[in-house]
């Protein structure tokens, strides 16, 4: 453990010191700021035309929820192939690579460091944005199981899709291939859930439970649903699962 904690804090410290590393921060800060500057406009502009028409929609429904299944998930999203795109690609395009896979520790504690390290850098870029939805539940009345199961499904979509970015990272010493491909990944989850959700139609469903869109909705409603931890944590796992593998054959080359 003390191996893996030691990579992670490498990485921690190699991305702030990079001045990339806070153009990637602000952009994720501007998408995610501006969503919710856009939102709260457009939630106050409406207010008036539903005061006339007799009805009014709730500061959660109106700000909160679309705050964190759009906003903050895109900023997310469009961030983590940069945050992920230099774990491995890096090492291999300097040498640093052979070693690490030389030293003692093994392939497995190698890509949970990296991962660790990417996830603590990811963490630290939510936690930035929790003042957003907090200045509102200080100033009016907010569902607070929507903040908390809302991030946390962002959080886990994020994880998982920062999994699939290190495996990008393996396969390749370019980091901006890596990136490319973590789009690529990213973008083929979207896809597959789409796909997976039209099986209702066809095939009665056997695969919604992959959908990306019908594990998060759940969270984004404020219930966090065991079936939706299992479906984010196991193709976390998954990816790094790919990861090691990739890494493995690498070392027996």
């Amino acid at each position: 453990m003390r191996a893996v904690l030691a990579i992670a804090w490498r990485e921690v410290r190699s991305f702030f010191v990079s001045p990339a590393a806070y153009v990637v921060i602000f952009v994720f800060l501007a998408i995610s700021t501006g969503m919710f500057v856009y939102l709260t406009l457009d939630h106050v502009a409406s207010m008036g035309m539903q005061m006339v028409q007799g009805g009014r929609r709730s500061v959660t429904d109106g700000i909160i929820r679309p705050f964190i299944a759009q906003g903050l998930r895109s900023a997310l999203w469009l961030v983590i192939p940069l945050i992920s795109m230099r774990l491995l690609s890096e090492d291999r395009k300097q040498g640093t690579s052979d070693l690490l896979l030389t030293s003692p520790i093994t392939t497995l504690q190698l890509v949970l460091g990296k991962y660790l390290g990417a996830l603590t850098v990811m963490t630290i870029m939510m936690l930035m944005t929790v003042h957003i939805p907090l200045t509102l539940a200080f100033r009016t009345r907010v569902e607070g199981g929507v903040i908390l199961a809302g991030y946390l499904g962002v959080y886990l979509t994020g994880a998982m899709f920062l999994s699939a970015g290190t495996f990008a990272s393996a396969l390749t010493e370019n980091q901006i291939v890596a990136a490319l491909l973590a789009f690529a990944i990213i973008f083929g989850l979207v896809i597959s859930g789409i796909l997976a959700e039209s099986s209702t139609r066809y095939l009665g469903g056997v695969f919604a439970p992959f959908s990306l869109r019908l594990n998060l909705q759940d969270f984004i409603a404020g219930i966090v649903d065991s079936s939706g931890l299992v479906y984010f944590l196991s193709m976390t796992g998954f990816f790094i699962f790919l990861t090691q593998r990739s890494i493995d054959s690498q070392r027996w080359r």
